[in-house]
């Protein structure tokens, strides 16, 4: 059977977008990821025109679309996955990737242009694969499953000149656990940059993770904002830039 995707049109204060899914939204993650966490977008997605976005975990791109619905100039954003032939069997929203799902819907919007989507590698800091289900790294894989995905740190993928020159920056994290991990890697990038900094701690697999990421974010200047419960697995915290001395 021939899976095709569809397109469906959304709203963020009153911005108007497109996203394309399967026919059927319970049996795609395309159309419910703009379902999940839209009081988070809500509350502090505060994207302005001019603004520039390093999604971090950027899945179907409910970040990323909403950003360049509200004017963002540009973005870069990481949907690594394995090809579906690779991945869990049985899964109708395996039949589509997410990265190819995700884009599609910036075609259908035409800002394909717009963003650097890395669908081949994801972020750590260092160079090897991360499990997604169980957060856990090493050199090499153990098999050939979907959950494995190559990883190398922010700074060695991205310079600060090649974004460089937007008005304002956003970074937002969705890493499964490898927050501080990712982090690390990126304080080169971060550091110059000086993003708002959007993070989703995952408690479920990492007991304590929002507070390592305070920390360590903290240490380089950033100010917290808030830390939001999400639910019993994960919560949500905002940094702001180091205030210039």
């Amino acid at each position: 059977m021939t899976h095709q995707l569809i397109t469906r049109e959304y709203a963020f204060r009153q911005h108007t977008f497109k996203v394309c899914c399967l026919e059927h939204p319970a049996d795609h993650g395309s159309s419910w990821s703009f379902v999940d966490e839209a009081s988070v977008r809500e509350r502090h997605w505060n994207i302005e025109p001019g603004d520039f976005v390093l999604d971090m975990g950027a899945a179907y791109g409910s970040y990323t679309l909403i950003a360049l619905a509200m004017g963002a100039a540009g973005a870069m954003a990481w949907s690594p996955q394995a090809p579906p032939v690779d991945r869990e069997p049985g899964r109708m929203d395996n039949l589509i990737s997410e990265a190819a799902t995700f884009a599609a819907s910036l075609e259908a919007n035409g800002w394909r242009d717009r963003v650097q989507l890395f669908d081949k590698i994801g972020l750590y800091d260092e160079p090897g694969y991360f499990e997604t289900q169980t957060c856990f790294f090493q050199k090499e894989p153990r098999a050939r499953t979907w959950e494995w995905i190559p990883v190398a740190p922010l700074d060695q993928q991205v310079r600060p000149e090649d974004c460089a020159g937007y008005s304002r920056y956003w970074a937002k994290l969705d890493v499964e656990g490898a927050e501080v991990h990712v982090l690390r890697g990126g304080e080169r990038l971060l550091r110059t940059l000086r993003p708002r900094i959007l993070v989703e701690n995952h408690e479920c697999h990492r007991p304590g993770i929002g507070l390592e990421v305070r920390a360590l974010l903290e240490g380089w200047g950033f100010l917290h904002e808030m830390t939001q419960t999400y639910s019993a697995a994960v919560s949500h915290s905002l940094y702001l830039p180091p205030v210039c001395s």
